[in-house]
């Protein structure tokens, strides 16, 4: 679901959801979520009635079958955990406890959940998010370095860096049994280690 937002929107949607405690005895609680499944949390305990916040920021993210090419995506900054609010001596909060993608509210007890400290989901809050700058240029690969080929009929071969720049690596490879310089665009190689 949260690939669907996209970073232009996220500062939108993000200030949307933000929804500060109100009342006296109202205050963030920390819940534990199952594994990726922050947002099946957040929309059943909205539709609870409770006020959630999930941290997320934009991250640059290499594809797993095209590791030269990437994509920014929103993530949780605290992944399988988020915060709601709510008056324990008010609100049904054993409803947030079971309700689906949460596996637990922390406590020191079973019986009653901990409040987290006064002021600290406000400062997560009010930090700025990071984006990638989409603008960016690629920075060098430093010399010495492995790179692995992605595109042409030498793909997937590993090369030793010699020099790069912005836009080309310089490579060395074995051919004949002589080593060989090769010259490369940079969105033909990835840095493997």
């Amino acid at each position: 679901m949260h690939d669907q937002l996209t970073c232009a929107s996220f500062h939108t949607a993000r200030r949307a959801t933000i929804v500060y405690p109100v009342g006296p005895g109202t205050r963030w609680y920390c819940a534990a979520t199952l594994p990726q499944a922050e947002n099946r949390a957040v929309l059943n305990l909205r539709a609870l009635g409770f006020n959630v916040y999930l941290p997320q920021f934009v991250k640059k993210v290499q594809r797993a079958r095209a590791p030269w090419k990437t994509e920014h995506r929103v993530v949780p900054l605290f992944p399988a955990y988020l915060f709601l609010s709510f008056d324990v001596e008010l609100d049904p909060w054993e409803e947030a406890a079971t309700c689906a993608g949460v596996r637990r509210l922390f406590g020191c007890t079973p019986l009653t959940p901990t409040p987290v400290e006064h002021g600290a989901v406000e400062r997560i809050m009010s930090e700025p998010v990071i984006e990638p700058d989409p603008t960016a240029r690629p920075l060098p690969i430093p010399v010495g370095s492995l790179v692995r080929t992605v595109a042409g009929p030498l793909s997937d071969l590993n090369l030793l860096c010699t020099w790069s720049t912005e836009e080309r690596v310089g490579t060395m490879m074995t051919l004949f049994g002589r080593a060989t310089p090769l010259t490369l665009e940079r969105s033909q190689v990835y840095l493997v280690a």
